[in-house]
């Protein structure tokens, strides 16, 4: 009623709670005329009925029926209901797969592909950088390297040069080679010993 911003519903709502209200206190009325009318008759049947015979508790000897009863519960629902529950608890939910994971594979297709492209072009990057970093380095130790450059070259002219006063020099196409040094008998004997 409180949500109700219309007054003419708001008085239809009252209205049928009102009748609701009447109908209940009826049945109220009606349910305890019921429950006397009961209890009358119940004292009337107690004061007239006579007794049953063997002590007032009717005993029967014809136990047929409740052990019929009995197996049958033991024998027949009892396996029915545990089946039933065994499947019940057996039985997995089936839950929708989401809709995304049915093109998964050519998801992961395409990020493959775009993580093959990142790693290119990190190489690039790095590619150029080390390009960038030798210019400058060269640019940096340009006397440097002309001036080792120019000692190498006058290590080289030197090298180059015959030595004065020296009649050595290396072997050339077609020369033989020097005799060698004859040893003395001591490093002879010596020689043979160590092989």
């Amino acid at each position: 009623m409180a949500r109700t911003g219309d007054q003419a519903a708001r008085v239809g709502l009252i209205e049928r709670l009102n009748e609701l209200d009447k109908r209940v206190l009826q049945l109220d009325a009606d349910r305890d005329q019921v429950g006397r009318q009961i209890a009358s008759s119940g004292e009337l049947q107690a004061t007239t009925a006579p007794p049953p015979p063997g002590g007032g508790v009717n005993r029967s000897n014809d136990d047929g029926p409740w052990i019929v009863l009995s197996l049958l519960v033991v024998f027949v629902l009892a396996p029915v209901s545990f089946a039933f529950t065994r499947r019940i608890w057996k039985r997995t939910p089936k839950t929708a797969t989401p809709r995304e994971w049915n093109d998964m594979p050519q998801r992961m297709e395409r990020l493959e592909h775009a993580i093959d492209t990142v790693a290119i072009e990190v190489e690039r990057i790095s590619e150029g950088q080390r390009f960038v970093t030798r210019l400058m380095t060269e640019n940096a130790l340009r006397p440097a390297m002309a001036a080792v450059r120019a000692s190498a070259d006058a290590a080289r002219d030197v090298a180059n040069q015959p030595a004065e006063g020296s009649d050595l020099k290396a072997l050339g196409p077609g020369e033989r080679p020097f005799e060698p040094i004859k040893a003395t008998e001591r490093d002879e004997a010596w020689l043979r010993r160590e092989r």
